[in-house]
């Protein structure tokens, strides 16, 4: 029977998750490193840029380099602006 719709971003083996192409994991905090401004939450697969209201209170799962790059992987933009 389908699972319904599959995740674009599965666990690694030690339970972290694996970042998508063009983002690198968060660290549990709500910075992003340098180049990868784009803050994606898993849970509700949304993201922010730095013109989102709720930006410097989002802690970030993944930092992605790009908006295109969120959008790859599934995320779609907040609309908090």
């Amino acid at each position: 029977a389908s699972q319904g719709i599959v995740a674009s971003v599965a666990p690694a083996a030690d339970g972290a998750a694996t970042a998508p192409a063009g983002a690198v994991a968060g660290n549990g905090t709500n910075e992003c490193p340098p180049g990868f401004p784009i803050k994606g939450n898993q849970q509700s697969m949304l993201y922010h840029d730095q013109s989102s209201r709720s930006y410097s209170r989002t802690i970030a799962e993944f930092c992605f380099a790009t908006p295109e790059a969120a959008q790859a992987a599934g995320f779609r933009a907040a609309r908090d602006r």
